[in-house]
């Protein structure tokens, strides 16, 4: 649905994107299954650099059913109702819990939850891992002496992106050593190559100047 919302098209073609995305990059569906994976067995997925990002919804039961006086039903019960429950569409699953409420069976759909939590995996780790790296050219872009003698300080990051300044005599080769670090910072722990985008400007979004 969010591809379908982002690009404007129909939730249909928005399947055939995906499955066709799926299918030629296979390692991404497996990433995505040993995400989900790795959240129902431990409750939590991990950054590249072992950061946790703590899922407990994707550990829930999909139905908690109880009586109202508090009391559980069997489980042979419990299961009979949720394979009902399994078989209706959103709506008719509403109705039907509805229906099981007037009989004095209290039903907690959790499915909800737990496709967040689905959805939450991979984006927790991509998203984190890529927070770290941009902590990391941090430290590097402060600390490099190249960049120091060229007069180049960072002042801040704004999500993926580190803004810094210096003066326009050296912007040019400060960008030239500023564009490596961020390419390399992670060359030790991941094959997969970076890019970095980067512009000159007098202020934050101002005119790119070109030296």
């Amino acid at each position: 649905k969010a591809i379908s919302e982002d690009l404007h098209i129909s939730v249909e073609r928005a399947k055939e994107i995906y499955a066709s995305v799926m299918y030629a990059f296979p390692d991404l569906e497996k990433y995505e299954r040993d995400s989900k994976q790795m959240a129902r067995d431990l409750g939590y997925v991990t950054t590249l650099f072992g950061r946790k990002r703590r899922l407990p919804d994707i550990q829930l039961p999909k139905y908690e059913i109880r009586y109202k006086n508090g009391t559980k039903p069997s489980a042979y019960a419990c299961t009979q109702i949720a394979n009902k429950l399994n078989k209706l569409w959103f709506e008719d699953r509403k109705k039907a819990i509805e229906e099981y409420a007037k009989d004095g069976i209290i039903i907690k759909d959790n499915g909800g939850f737990i496709a967040r939590a689905e959805r939450q995996c991979v984006n927790a780790r991509v998203q984190g891992s890529s927070g770290e790296q941009v902590k990391l050219a941090l430290y590097n872009i402060a600390n490099d002496k190249e960049l120091n003698r060229l007069g180049f300080v960072p002042l801040l990051t704004i999500h993926d992106e580190i803004i810094g300044e210096c003066p326009i005599l050296t912007a040019k080769d400060a960008s030239i050593r500023f564009k490596y670090i961020m390419e390399h910072t992670m060359d030790k722990y991941m094959s997969v190559p970076s890019k970095c985008d980067l512009t000159i400007s007098k202020c934050w979004y101002g005119e790119e100047v070109h030296l």
